[in-house]
């Protein structure tokens, strides 16, 4: 909790001459009292408050604890944390606490709002759809960048399924921020139907398209495009043929003989464990002496052009134009050249061989 200092005021400390709170300050010209009056409007004067003008005065106590890192109070017209927040930032607003740009409450407010968001967990938005949309609702009305991108991320990939929940909560976030998620929900349906079609046959007919299909090309002369291509396919029917053993069909069905999901397809837990895969076999791959040479937005023929290794100049440009192929532009890899294996890894026994052997042994592997 933020740190406080709670002082019990004596009574005679005190000024009855306003009904207002006093607070003594001790400076060098010794003890003074300030006092802080602070506008509450008010349908009544009391004693008999009526409960939207109790609310009021609880929402000012609530704000002095948001400041104090004190407890907040709950009523029946505001009992849950979520509500009791949008009404501090109602009288944030109200009061026009803001910062030098305008894009938060001020340090105060934001540091103070930081501490609840870790003591309540307000971030935690993963397991309810309605507490999803509380947090993009009170991430607008806090200004809290922390707490808005957490709730926009989680909604984005559940947008039809809050949609579908129909409540009239999802009609308080902002217009802005509803035509957002609309179409941030639709960019990533779409990224996730161009990434299924891959992986449900892991076929990527764009990789030998272009550079790797030409018969004319210097590099076609001295590489053999036909030999990656068909070792590519050999790895996708060894890759294939593993997942249909291991799930019994792929993409896997639910509750089959050899899985519970409950959810046929490319589910959560399949793509994990195919994450999980894919990062081994990169680990055990990738040449992590040579880093790429490739960038973002370079053209393909303007990369890797002083690299002395035609097979790896090659290779890079194949991978270039599969990355560009189809919208969105992917970034290139750090290590994108694999480990070539030697015939001193494959035959024990060729540094043993007469430089005559090595020789005969090489050109025998390479036909």
């Amino acid at each position: 909790m933020s740190p406080m200092v709670n002082q019990e005021m004596p009574s005679s400390n005190l000024s009855s001459s306003d009904g207002s709170d006093s607070i003594r300050s001790f400076g060098n010209e010794g003890p003074r009292e300030i006092h802080l009056n602070f506008p509450v409007p008010l349908t009544s004067s009391g004693p008999s408050f009526t409960p939207e003008d109790i609310q009021n005065l609880v929402d000012v106590r609530n704000l002095f604890a948001f400041f104090t890192g004190q407890p907040l109070v709950g009523t029946r017209i505001y009992p849950t944390v979520f509500k009791i927040m949008l009404s501090v930032a109602a009288l944030l607003r109200r009061h026009e606490y803001t910062n030098i740009d305008g894009s938060s409450y001020g340090e105060a407010a934001s540091s103070s709002f930081s501490f609840y968001l870790d003591d309540f967990q307000l971030a935690n938005v993963t397991q309810s759809r309605e507490k999803t949309i509380e947090g993009v609702i009170l991430g607008e009305a806090m200004r809290s960048t922390e707490l808005y991108n957490e709730a926009f991320a989680h909604a984005v990939g559940k947008y039809s399924a809050l949609v579908g929940l129909k409540t009239s909560l999802f009609n308080e976030i902002s217009s802005n921020t509803r035509g957002r998620l609309e179409r941030a929900s639709l960019d990533l349906s779409l990224r996730q139907k161009s990434i299924f079609v891959r992986l449900n046959d892991f076929y990527f007919p764009s990789l030998f398209a272009g550079f790797a299909n030409s018969t004319t090309s210097a590099e076609s002369k001295i590489i053999r495009f036909r030999a990656w291509k068909n070792s590519y396919l050999a790895l996708r029917r060894a890759v294939i043929s593993y997942y249909k053993a291991l799930h019994g069909q792929w993409p896997p069905k639910a509750s089959s003989k050899k899985n519970t999901f409950v959810e046929s397809g490319l589910n959560r837990m399949v793509l994990k464990g195919l994450y999980a895969d894919l990062c081994s076999l990169y680990d055990y791959l990738a040449d992590r002496v040579s880093i790429t040479t490739r960038s973002y937005d370079a053209a393909s023929d303007e990369q890797d052009a002083d690299n002395p290794n035609p097979r790896a100049t090659a290779l890079r440009r194949i991978l270039s134009e599969y990355d560009k192929a189809s919208p969105p532009i992917q970034p290139p890899v750090p290590f994108d050249t694999p480990l070539v294996p030697t015939m001193a890894t494959i035959e024990p026994k060729f540094i043993m061989m007469s430089p005559k052997d090595q020789q005969r042994e090489t050109e025998s592997r390479n036909r």
